[in-house]
């Protein structure tokens, strides 16, 4: 403020003045100054409360003081000029002034930002602090009151009040005001706005306490060391915990003290280095616990001032963990370099980021050729897509893959590897690469393939050998049957003949028709006998076959037709589901022989009302079929074709199920079956190399299944016999 520019106007008009004038001027100046610096002294405004304040009210007193002088000596512009002055001065004050009466009542308010008040100046006048103010706030300025008449001051009282612009904070200034012995005691009070310096603290004392929590609450070690002693200020809890001392053991300690002895040297040189600012980090420093062991840490340091004295805040990362992995990591890489097993490692995409020697000799790529490529590089294309398929969903998935493929070294050459791959996994169980250990297994490979095919070799000939015997001892087991089919025709047929001569003879003499019914009955057991020593001669008899080149489904369907006037009879049905099928190898009237026999056992086992479900398909013979063939007649993968005929009747006893193939075995009531037919079929499947199995169906029934093989040189050009 410029609190000069009246006694400069002042000081100049004695120069002007009449001597009574200036002697007046003076005169009244002066008293005006006098009273107004002894009414400040007694606290009208400074009353022992800031320089600010004395300031303030000086250059009022001289303000008012010139005033009055210009008032009485100067014109009435130079008074306008003054007063504009004084307003320009109290426009620069920026606290709220009051001048409040004893019991609080607002007597005069003065405010250069009225946003400031509690309510307006024309509410405020003649109101008190109890009717204006909140009740604590209120009680507080009544409190400065108190104050200020006791002690002749007040300060430091602080109210908050709700603003419209939020709340504020103000701090109190109050002096008694001098009255001329009037008996109503005034007091002026100052309210300065401290609500951005609160703000301030506040902050300053969260930023405290947030240093504090990090510094408590830090993973790694803080300690603070006064640079000229070398002595501990500080330690945070972690730094404590390191090296095994209480918070108040830590500041009797200094640099020297937490490090080795034999160590000492290397370990302070770099506390010196930080000191002079040559380098932030010192790494592998040796500490020292309290127990006498010792650890390492990375230490990182920055120049503060603690307390008022030049220190160095040092943050310690224990890194003795890291530098044992590091060391493992060490020997571990050593070993995969001078391993004899081929490794690489790819990142997750399958890029290869590293390869040992060993796998450079196996591909005979150099590593340059390797880096930055996938191990499709060395891929021949022999290895099914599948397993490379199974691999990634194992490694995916967090698992290990183990397996064999074929790949190609970069001369060509093709070669066989066995592999370990797995996922490599950071401390968060996420992928990061993948490692694969290979084996170099081509020799092993070729010595196993050579072992399957002598192995294979003497399948085969066992196999052979087991049909040889087979056949040798169905050979002596048919020429058997054969000789004793031989004697039972020559003992037995001529016998019949006679027999039956002699009933027809009979039967020209008779002519009661109950004799004609009797010598029927013996014709016809005749006939029986007759009928036995056929299918004996039959299944004894190895005729030659007329083999050649036989539609399958041609033959079902001669064979259905004769059997179509018993099923008829019995009101059974016959559903086919016939395949196209390529030809087989066969007799068509051998097979015709089989087919009606299965079928008419089908009838004769339903009854009557059902049905018989006919079915061919041509396969690939599998693992699954191996169960439903009789013997070692087809191999795994070979083309065959099937015959299946179901019935619905009542199925097969555990019992029946052993003997359907045994000669003379029949469960048809007598006179209505042999017990030869099947034994028939058998043998003409068998001379077929082919398979006949005869079982229970699990819905019901039974399910006779025949097995022949395709004849492979007629698949295109030849056009299968009827068998007509």
């Amino acid at each position: 403020m410029n609190i000069r520019y009246p006694f400069a106007k002042l000081l100049s008009f004695p120069r002007r003045m009449p001597g009574w004038q200036l002697w007046l001027s003076t005169l009244v100046s002066s008293l005006v100054i006098s009273e107004a610096i002894v009414m400040l002294m007694e606290g009208l405004l400074l009353g022992r409360i800031t320089n600010d304040y004395l300031l303030t009210g000086v250059a009022i007193s001289i303000l008012v003081a010139s005033l009055l002088a210009a008032t009485i000596l100067y014109s009435r512009d130079q008074i306008r000029m003054l007063a504009a002055d004084l307003a320009a001065t109290l426009q620069a004050v920026p606290d709220l002034l009051f001048e409040l009466g004893e019991d609080g009542e607002y007597i005069n308010v003065w405010a250069r930002d009225p946003a400031l008040l509690a309510a307006h100046k024309n509410i405020l006048l003649g109101h008190s602090v109890s009717e204006i103010l909140p009740p604590e706030a209120a009680k507080t300025v009544m409190s400065a009151i108190a104050e200020a008449q006791k002690d002749g001051y007040s300060a430091g009282q602080v109210i908050q009040l709700k603003l419209p612009e939020g709340d504020r904070w103000f701090e109190l200034s109050t002096s008694p005001k001098a009255t001329n012995g009037s008996s109503s005691k005034r007091f002026i009070m100052l309210s300065r706005d401290i609500t951005e310096r609160r703000h301030a603290e506040e902050s300053v004392r969260d930023s405290a306490e947030q240093l504090r929590t990090i510094f408590e609450g830090a993973i790694d070690g803080i300690l603070v060391a006064d640079i000229e002693t070398r002595k501990f200020l500080f330690g945070n809890p972690e730094i404590c915990r390191m090296l095994g001392y209480r918070p108040e053991e830590i500041i009797h300690l200094g640099i020297a003290d937490i490090h080795p002895k034999d160590e000492q040297p290397q370990a302070i040189e770099p506390f010196e280095r930080m000191v002079r600012g040559e380098v932030q980090i010192a790494r592998n420093i040796p500490i020292l616990r309290q127990d006498g062991s010792v650890f390492y840490v990375d230490i990182k340091a920055s120049p503060i001032r603690f307390n008022g004295k030049d220190a160095l805040l040092g943050i310690f990362r224990d890194i003795t963990e890291r530098r044992n992995s590091e060391a493992k990591l060490l020997k571990l890489s050593q070993a995969i370099e001078q391993s004899p097993a081929a490794t690489v490692i790819t990142d997750i995409h399958g890029h290869i980021e590293y390869v040992n020697p060993k796998f450079i000799e196996a591909t005979g790529y150099a590593q340059e050729d390797l880096i930055g490529k996938t191990p499709a590089i060395i891929k021949s294309g022999l290895t099914p897509r599948e397993v490379y398929e199974d691999l990634w969903r194992t490694l995916l998935s967090g698992k290990e893959w183990r397996g064999e493929m074929q790949n190609r070294r970069k001369s060509g050459e093709l070669y066989w590897e066995y592999g370990i791959i797995a996922p490599v996994k950071d401390e968060h169980d996420e992928i990061i690469n993948f490692i694969a250990v290979k084996e170099d297994i081509t020799e092993r490979k070729l010595g196993e393939e050579a072992l399957q095919q002598k192995h294979a070799k003497l399948i085969e000939t066992e196999r052979e050998l087991l049909k040889a015997h087979d056949s040798l001892a169905e050979a002596d087991r048919l020429e058997c049957v054969g000789r004793l089919a031989a004697g039972v025709a020559h003992e037995v047929k001529n016998p019949l003949a006679v027999i039956r001569f002699g009933v027809d003879y009979l039967a020209k003499q008779f002519s009661q028709e109950s004799g004609r019914a009797v010598l029927d009955d013996v014709r016809a057991a005749i006939d029986r006998a007759d009928h036995v020593i056929k299918d004996l001669l039959d299944f004894s008899r190895q005729k030659e076959f007329a083999r050649r080149p036989t539609n399958i489904n041609h033959v079902i369907d001669n064979a259905i037709q004769f059997v179509k006037h018993e099923t008829k009879r019995r009101n059974i049905t016959i559903n086919t589901q016939i395949d196209p099928v390529p030809p087989i190898y066969a007799d068509p009237d051998r097979l015709l022989q089989v087919l009606i026999n299965l079928l008419s056992n089908a009838a004769q086992a339903i009854g009557q009302d059902g049905s018989i479900e006919v079915e061919t398909r041509s396969i690939l013979f599998s693992e699954h079929d191996l169960q439903r063939s009789e013997g070692n007649v087809f191999r795994i993968g070979e083309p065959i074709i099937t015959v299946d005929i179901r019935d619905t009747g009542p199925g097969i006893s555990a019992d029946h199920e052993r003997k359907l193939f045994e000669p003379f075995f029949t469960t048809k009531p007598v006179g209505e079956g042999t017990g030869l037919g099947l034994a028939v079929s058998r043998n003409i499947v068998i001379m077929h190399k082919g398979s006949l199995n005869i079982s229970n169906r699990s819905e019901g029934g039974a399910s006779a299944l025949l097995m022949f093989r395709v004849a492979r040189e007629h698949f295109s050009n030849e056009k299968a016999n009827t068998g007509s």
